[in-house]
C-alpha cells in the first residue's frame, strides 16, 4: 500500500525533519505535542497579516484542524509533519520556520545594514554643513519643511537638483525611515545620496 509514495520519500523525510526541529524549539512542556496556538505562532506573525507561507490565520488554523487527526487540540509529530508537508504544497511554501524570529530578525538587521550604505562619506559630510546651518532649534533633525526651504533655496546639491516639489517631498518620505517627519543627519544624507542620483 505504501509503494506509490516511494518517489516522495525525500520530500517526506524534509518535512518530518522539520516537524522534529520544530517539535525540539518549541514543546515547552516536553510532551511531543504542539498546542493549535503554538503551531499558530509559529507560521503566522501577531498582527494578523498574513504569514511568511502566504496563508492567513484562519487558513492555518483550518488546516491545523485537518491534521489534528485525533482531534486533542495540539498536534504529535506525524500530525505536524502533515502540516508541515500540506502548508509547504501552498503558494509561498514553508518559508524560514525554523528559528524564524531570529531569521527575521537577521533580515531586519541587513535591511537595516543596506540603508546605512545608500550614502557615502560626501553626502554624510554635505548633511552635517546643511545641519549645522539650517537646523534652527538644534535638535539634530531638519523637518521636512525646512528641507523643501533649503531645496528652494537653491543650496547645496539639494537645491541645485531640479526637481518638482512633488518629487522632492517624495524623496523626503522616501528616507524618514522613523517616519517623524524630520530628517536625522544619516536621514539627510541618504537624501542627498538620492538626489544626487536623479
Amino acid at each position: 500500500a505504501h509503494g506509490n509514495s516511494l518517489d516522495q520519500d525525500d520530500d517526506v523525510d524534509e518535512n518530518v525533519e522539520e516537524a522534529q526541529m520544530l517539535m525540539e524549539e518549541n514543546d515547552a512542556d516536553g510532551d511531543g505535542k504542539l498546542s493549535t496556538q503554538d503551531v499558530l505562532k509559529l507560521f503566522a506573525p501577531d498582527d494578523g497579516e498574513d504569514s511568511n507561507t502566504g496563508l492567513g490565520s484562519r487558513q492555518l488554523e483550518q488546516l491545523i484542524a485537518d491534521a489534528d487527526m485525533d482531534n486533542d487540540g495540539g498536534l504529535n509529530i506525524d500530525e505536524l509533519a502533515s502540516f508541515v508537508a500540506t502548508v509547504a504544497a501552498q503558494e509561498g511554501g514553508v518559508a524560514s520556520l525554523v528559528a524564524k524570529s531570529a531569521e527575521d530578525t537577521d533580515i531586519e538587521e541587513n535591511e537595516e545594514d543596506d540603508d546605512e550604505d545608500n550614502f557615502d562619506d560626501d553626502d554624510l559630510d554635505m548633511a552635517k554643513m546643511l545641519m549645522n546651518e539650517d537646523d534652527a532649534d538644534e535638535d539634530g533633525r531638519l523637518s521636512a519643511e525646512d528641507v523643501l526651504k533649503l531645496f528652494a533655496s537653491g543650496k547645496g546639491p539639494i537645491g541645485r537638483a531640479g526637481l518638482s516639489t512633488e518629487r522632492m517631498e517624495q524623496l523626503i518620505a522616501e528616507v524618514d525611515k522613523d517616519g517623524d517627519g524630520g530628517l536625522s543627519v544619516d536621514e539627510l544624507a541618504s537624501l542627498v545620496a538620492l538626489v544626487v542620483q536623479q
